[in-house]
C-alpha cells in the first residue's frame, strides 16, 4: 500500500501516500478556487516489557489534517470539427464537488431545470473517485457567437458552476473556445492522362457545404455511373476520373496530329448560390476514334494502313455519300469531319 515505517534517534516515523481509501479522507474547499485537505485518524499503540511480560501498554489516538492544497481543475478542448460541433471536457473533479449549471456566453443554464436545449453535459465517471464533465454544443446552437470575415468565426465562453457538497459553496471554472472555417471554396487540382482527366479536391473544414456539379447536374455516384465517370470520396479527399469521349467533354483543334480536350466543373455554394468553375484542357494523340461535338458535327480518324498496301489512296476514299471526302489525309490515316444529319447517316 506504500506505507513505510522508520524508527530513527527514538522516533517513529511513519509515512503513507495521499490517497490511500483506508488512511485518509480526502475533502474538498471553496474560497478563492478549489482546494482539497486530507484526514488521517492515526493511532498507535507502544509496549513496553519487563523481561518477557507485558509491563505497560501506551496508546495515542490523533485526527491529523493536512494544510490547503490547491486542487485545480482541468478542461480539455476536443471540438469536432467534421461534425461541426464544440465539444470541452471538465476533469479531475472531485467526489463532493458536483456540476450544477453552465454559462454559455453569458447566459446561464442550470443543469437541474431541464434547459439544456439543443446542447448536452454529459457526466463521465473514474476509477479514482473523481469525475468528469463532456459538453458538446453545436456551431449553430443560438447562443453561439458568430462572425464572418474572410472566415466565419465562432466563439463560445464557457463557465462552469461548481458545488462543494455538502455546504454547496460554488466554485467556477472558465474557458474559452474560438473555430475559424475557412469561407472560401476549396482547390480543385486537374490532370492530363493519355486516357482522360482527374480532378481532386481535398477535404476540409469549411463554413460552406460546397457541392460539385459537371454542366447543370449535381455529381453524384449516380450520375458518375450514368456518364461513366470513376468517383472515389472518403474523408481526406474526392477524385474524380473522366475518361476520354464520355459526357460532358468539349473538343477543339481537332487534326490528324491530335486534338484538345475540354471539361469544366463547378463548385457551388448551395445556400448563397455563388458558383466557381474550373476548366481544364488536356492534348491529346490518338491514331483513330470518333466522337461527336456539342454543335452536332462528328468527327472520325480512321487507320486504312491495311488497305493502303493494296493501293488505296486514303485521300480518295469516302463515306456512304461520295460528296463526303476526308477533309484531312497523310500517308495512312484520313478525317472526316461532318453533321451528324449528313454523309448517309440516319
Amino acid at each position: 500500500r506504500g506505507y513505510e515505517f522508520h524508527l530513527t534517534e527514538g522516533r517513529l516515523v511513519f509515512r503513507t501516500p495521499y490517497g490511500q481509501p483506508d488512511s485518509f479522507s480526502a475533502q474538498s474547499l471553496a474560497l478563492d478556487g478549489l482546494y482539497e485537505f486530507y484526514v488521517f485518524n492515526l493511532y498507535v499503540e507502544q509496549i513496553l516489557l519487563e523481561g518477557d511480560q507485558v509491563d505497560a501498554r501506551l496508546r495515542v489516538f490523533r485526527t491529523l489534517v493536512t494544510p490547503l492544497l490547491p486542487r485545480p481543475l482541468f478542461c480539455e478542448n476536443g471540438t469536432l470539427l467534421a461534425e461541426r460541433m464544440f465539444l470541452a471536457y471538465l476533469g479531475d473533479v472531485p467526489e463532493d464537488v458536483v456540476l450544477v449549471s453552465v454559462g454559455l456566453n453569458g447566459q446561464e443554464f442550470p443543469l437541474q431545470a431541464q434547459t439544456l436545449t439543443g446542447f448536452t453535459v454529459t457526466e463521465v465517471a473514474h476509477a479514482n473517485n473523481t469525475r468528469g464533465y463532456t459538453l458538446k454544443v453545436p456551431f449553430d446552437h443560438p447562443v453561439v457567437q458568430q462572425q464572418q470575415d474572410r472566415a466565419m468565426q465562432y466563439v463560445l465562453m464557457i463557465q462552469f458552476t461548481l458545488h462543494v457538497l455538502p455546504e454547496e459553496r460554488p466554485v467556477y471554472h472558465q474557458t474559452s473556445v474560438t473555430v475559424l472555417l475557412d469561407a472560401s471554396p476549396p482547390a480543385i487540382n486537374a490532370s492530363c492522362s493519355d486516357s482522360g482527366m482527374r480532378f481532386t479536391l481535398e477535404h476540409r473544414p469549411s463554413e460552406h457545404p460546397w457541392q460539385i456539379t459537371i454542366g447543370s447536374e449535381l455529381l453524384t455516384s449516380e450520375l458518375a455511373a450514368r456518364h461513366g465517370y470513376v468517383l472515389s470520396n472518403h474523408s481526406q479527399r474526392l477524385q474524380l476520373d473522366v475518361p476520354l469521349f464520355t459526357a460532358g467533354y468539349e473538343y477543339k483543334n481537332v487534326s490528324l496530329k491530335g486534338f484538345a480536350g475540354t471539361f469544366e466543373v463547378h463548385l457551388q455554394d448551395p445556400k448563397s448560390a455563388e458558383v466557381h468553375s474550373w476548366v481544364q484542357t488536356c492534348p491529346f494523340s490518338l491514331s483513330q476514334y470518333i466522337f461527336c461535338s456539342r454543335t452536332g458535327v462528328m468527327t472520325v480518324v480512321a487507320d486504312l494502313s491495311p488497305m493502303v498496301q493494296s493501293g488505296l489512296d486514303p485521300a480518295r476514299t469516302s463515306l456512304l455519300s461520295k460528296d463526303c471526302r476526308p477533309t484531312e489525309s497523310d500517308g495512312t490515316r484520313v478525317l472526316y469531319s461532318f453533321p451528324l444529319n449528313s454523309c448517309g447517316n440516319t
